[in-house]
């Protein structure tokens, strides 16, 4: 994921921290070397490169495929931030169906809420969607009325200003 854009590593924090899976950052343009080489020592053999070619290039996709021990590699990556999130929250629910049970919005122009949220979200089990202070993005939006059968529990971190109200509403 982009470590010069915190949302797209924010959205996957929780299920990384729940599933012990690391997460690598790298400028969005190059692999450093000293992340190859965190890769290898970790013994990494699935890479998901998070964020459109906007936000990670296919350099680093390519990069990435070629770190010594890794056997497959994928982008999941959407228009922006907002559906990045949804098309992550999707697959973590194919893979782990408690988190199609629960979901952690948060404030997705401003990290410090998502960053607290990451904790929170791993011991609900929630995916975490970054949504605007006034408004449900689409991309958003559609992923809650998508899985409102399973959904169980919305929580919103961060304060008034951060989340509306009027946007949970």
């Amino acid at each position: 994921a982009s470590g010069t854009n915190f949302a797209d590593a924010l959205s996957a924090s929780g299920y990384s921290y729940n599933n012990k899976l690391p997460v690598f950052l790298t400028d969005g343009t190059t692999l450093s070397t000293g992340t190859a080489a965190a890769m290898t020592a970790a013994k990494v053999q699935q890479v998901i490169v998070l964020g459109g070619v906007n936000a990670v290039s296919d350099a680093v996709l390519t990069a990435a495929g070629l770190v010594t021990g890794v056997l497959t590699t994928q982008r999941i990556g959407g228009a922006d931030r907002y559906e990045t999130a949804t098309l992550l929250a999707t697959a973590i629910g194919v893979d782990t169906a408690a988190f199609k049970q629960a979901s952690v919005l948060v404030n997705g122009t401003e990290c410090p809420d998502a960053l607290v949220a990451s904790q929170y979200a791993a011991l609900q089990d929630a995916v975490i969607l970054p949504t605007k202070a006034h408004t449900l993005p689409a991309p958003i939006l559609t992923w809650l009325a998508t899985n409102q059968a399973t959904m169980g529990t919305i929580y919103t971190v961060g304060g008034l200003n951060a989340v509306f109200a009027t946007t949970v509403a």
